[in-house]
Order: structure tokens, then C-alpha cells, then sequence
């Protein structure tokens, strides 16, 4: 089942026939956690991450952390990756997709600690992370309409990080 709607009627720029501005598109209208078979363990949080992972109950106990645009909306991105170390089992894969747009930068008041991909590989490996697949430039649309004259791309970095199946003899 899907809702309709026509998201580009209130805006009358950039279109290239006089119908784009009022096509409709369809939505699907699920909920993630209704339709997934019962023995799944999926979650989604608003909210702050580290405030909304910080029960002890989450430690070790997720195959996989899937980032897309999240990365980046870090105060302390370190904080972040220690998080997420925490949070997944030995053999747990960080997927992150993204292009490190820092979002406190230059914001006046704001603590932001803002590291280019090569930094960030750095900081990946110093929590314990083993990069396993590493592709920069990808290059993804951002909330685009197709067929607008305008829209925004980003070359982001998408990577998977592994945390170990044998962790060392100190935690991160």
C-alpha cells in the first residue's frame, strides 16, 4: 500500500514541463519493524545516539550499525565511533555512507571536531575498526527531484568497518 503525494507543488522553479510541478509520487506506507519477520532486532531512535544507546543492555549486542548521512552530525565524532564499537558483537560491521559535511562547522558556540577522510580511516582504526571496503567519491543525490534542473550531489565515502572477532587484551 502507498500514499500519494505531489511534494513539488509548492515550488515553481527548475521545473522543465508545466507537469512536474504536480506529479504525484508514491510513498510506501510501512512500518520497518511491522513487516520484518518476528525474530528481528531492528531499531531507530530520534534523538540524541549516544543518550538514546547509553543502556548497557545495547553493549555488544548489534550485528550492524548502518549509517547514511549520520556520521557527520557528531559533535565528537569520536564519541560516536566509540559508541558504535560498543554497541556491536565481535564481528559487528560499521556501514557508513556519507560525505563529512560536519554539521557544527563554523557554527559559533558549537564544540565540533571536523576530520577529512584520511583522519577519519585514523580514528576508525584507533577504536579498534578494521576497514574492510573503502569507496570515496561516490557521488549521491541529495533530497533531489529527478527531473528538476537542479539538485544537489555530493561525493561521499562509503566504507564497512569490522570490529574484531577476538578483541585485544585492552577495550577501546
Amino acid at each position: 500500500m502507498c500514499i500519494r503525494d505531489s511534494p513539488y507543488v509548492t515550488s515553481s522553479c527548475n521545473h522543465r514541463e508545466i507537469d512536474d510541478q504536480f506529479r504525484a509520487v508514491r510513498i510506501p506506507n510501512t512500518i520497518p519493524n511491522l513487516t520484518m519477520p518476528p525474530d528481528s532486532d531492528f531499531s531507530m531512535s530520534a534523538g540524541d545516539f549516544e543518550e538514546s544507546f547509553r543502556e548497557e543492555h545495547h553493549s555488544a549486542a548489534w550485528d550492524a550499525v548502518l549509517c547514511s548521512f549520520f556520521l557527520d552530525t557528531a559533535h565528537n565524532i569520536f564519541d560516536y565511533l566509540r559508541t558504535i564499537y560498543r554497541l556491536l558483537k565481535p564481528g559487528g560491521r560499521l556501514i557508513s555512507l556519507g560525505p563529512l559535511l560536519w554539521h557544527y562547522a563554523d557554527m559559533p558556540g558549537e564544540m565540533s571536531i571536523e576530520l577529512s577522510w584520511e583522519e577519519l580511516q585514523q580514528a576508525l582504526e584507533g577504536v579498534g575498526f578494521q576497514i574492510l571496503v573503502e569507496e570515496t567519491d561516490r557521488e549521491c543525490k541529495y533530497t533531489s527531484d529527478d527531473r528538476s534542473m537542479q539538485y544537489t550531489v555530493f561525493r561521499c565515502v562509503l566504507f564497512v568497518a569490522q570490529k574484531p572477532f577476538e578483541q585485544f587484551e585492552h577495550e577501546h
